[in-house]
């Protein structure tokens, strides 16, 4: 690999590997004001890879916070999606040699493990507590470093997660053993209105960048895998008065995320994520000669009741996604009423077998919640629980951010 030495000395002298960071893939979560600012250092510092996954889309009021925000002319090119003109303005700042920008234009969870697949650390700049939480539980499932940042005006929070394994990935803190109430995840425009009417001031540009610098910090130490200076902790800061807090995270015991890691690689499937769940289950069955039973780790809603009318809604999705809008089409919703079945409990699966109900064996495997690369994780009558994992590779949930380069 060749770098640049009169370029990365200073990076050096303050301790940088370039080479470390040059193989490193970072996966960026949100490219609003706090993402962009991240995606920026990571860019400059040399990182090899920088992945970054928002759905949202520009608003004229991000104009004063977002150091990517589009010029008329990119918005004619790149459009406003967030994730496309933020990698496409970015990408010809990254200093590493042989850069490689990613984006997706989907809320994380759609994306699904592959997101994860190979990255080396995964930063969080959204605010809905539903998707940090989603980060938290995939970073420990993955034993991924998670570096997670928040403000409210100029007040900032950072965490930090260390990467673990085995028995340290059941005894060390996660972001929601302190974050008990994640209630449901909600459009990014719903969840912006309730934050406004509960008094929270939104971030500035000076928080952003303060926080970001902070993140990338935290990132960088994570990545040259320096464990004496990276444990699970938080730091608050208000960046006005200088005010500082240190508070060093405990396990809760009764903690409802994910505290295991894939500490074994998952057996590769010819299966894809736009074949039906019936064929997974065959090729499961073949390979497992047993009769497999599929333990859905993100529940899937097959009905439920409309939270405005109470008019029970074919769902048939996984339950992110009903949470995020859980409204029937007649109520501006994307589910379509069940006009013959009445209001009644919700029904959820968490396991599906080949007993399951026909329509569900015969939903392509993305419907249910399992994108190209998803892990899978299957049981059977006698023996412990063996992952999979579905067909597919990276480009199958990222575009590349080379935009420059193609026009």
């Amino acid at each position: 690999m060749s770098l640049n030495t009169e370029m990365f000395s200073r990076e050096r002298l303050a301790g940088y590997g370039p080479e470390c960071l040059a193989r490193a893939a970072a996966l960026v979560v949100g490219a609003g004001a706090l993402g962009q600012n991240v995606a920026q250092n990571l860019a400059l510092a040399g990182v090899g890879e920088i992945r970054i996954v928002d759905k949202d889309e520009f608003e004229p009021h991000n104009r004063t916070r977002s150091p990517a925000y589009p010029l008329a002319e990119e918005v004619a090119r790149f459009g406003l999606q967030k994730a496309r003109a933020v990698a496409s303005k970015l990408r010809p700042m990254m200093t590493n040699s042989n850069p490689l920008m990613r984006y997706a234009d989907n809320w994380i969870e759609e994306l699904g493990d592959g997101a994860f697949k190979n990255a080396s650390v995964v930063l969080s700049c959204v605010d809905k507590p539903s998707a940090r939480a989603y980060l938290s539980d995939q970073a420990r499932f993955h034993s991924k470093p998670f570096i997670e940042g928040g403000f409210d005006g100029a007040e900032i929070t950072l965490s930090t997660y260390p990467a673990t394994d085995g028995e340290a990935s059941v005894v060390t803190p996660c972001w929601r053993c302190s974050h008990q109430d994640i209630a449901g995840a909600f459009s990014c425009d719903f969840y912006a209105e309730e934050v406004e009417r509960a008094g929270f001031v939104p971030a500035i540009q000076n928080a952003a960048a303060t926080l970001a610098g902070l993140q990338c910090e935290a990132a960088i130490t994570a990545l040259h895998q320096r464990t004496a200076a990276f444990d699970a902790r938080a730091f608050d800061l208000n960046i006005r008065t200088g005010r500082s807090l240190i508070v060093k995270l405990s396990t809760d015991p009764a903690c409802p995320g994910i505290h295991r890691a894939l500490d074994i690689p998952p057996v590769s499937l010819s299966t894809t994520a736009d074949q039906t769940v019936a064929d997974l289950l065959q090729e499961l069955t073949e390979d497992l000669n047993d009769s497999p039973t599929i333990i859905l780790r993100t529940p899937l809603v097959w009905s439920a009741a409309c939270v405005a009318c109470e008019q029970m809604s074919n769902v048939r999705q996984p339950a992110w996604a009903w949470e995020a809008s859980p409204k029937c089409t007649n109520c501006g919703g994307p589910f379509p009423p069940n006009d013959l079945e009445a209001a009644n409990s919700a029904i959820v699966y968490t396991q599906i077998t080949n007993d399951s109900d026909s329509e569900l064996l015969s939903l392509s495997c993305r419907q249910i919640g399992l994108p190209p690369l998803s892990i899978v994780e299957v049981a059977v009558r006698r023996g412990a629980s063996t992952f999979f994992e579905l067909a597919g590779s990276i480009d199958h949930l990222f575009n590349s951010g080379d935009a420059y380069e193609r026009q």
